[in-house]
């Protein structure tokens, strides 16, 4: 399964090459090992190359979740109240309309 993008846009650009990402987004009912591909975050922005550096989630999620970006394989991981890495094909679809922005290069 993927991300469902419900919006992106380039939001500020930088002089030092590092710019903005404002995006929505919706989990899916299986989460996968490694976390969720951020390509179609990055192509709905028009920066289909970019490498994604961090994440910040503008509202709390749910059940004491934490998002974390994997740059060298632009994906988005799911923490669990430890910290760890939530179980594969865990079902997240209740996890809707997540507003982030992303710090790109």
């Amino acid at each position: 399964m993927a991300l469902t993008v419900d919006s992106a846009s380039v939001v500020a650009n930088g002089d030092n090459g590092f710019f903005l990402i404002n995006c929505q987004i919706d989990f899916d009912s299986s989460y996968p090992t490694g976390g969720e591909d951020l390509s179609g975050v990055l192509s709905s922005a028009g920066v289909p190359g970019a490498t994604v550096d961090m994440v910040q989630n503008r509202a709390a999620l749910a059940s004491g979740r934490a998002l974390l970006v994997d740059p060298d394989n632009s994906t988005i991981l799911v923490l669990d109240n430890s910290g760890a890495e939530i179980s594969n094909g865990t079902d997240l679809s209740g996890m809707t309309n997540i507003k982030l922005v992303l710090l790109c290069h």
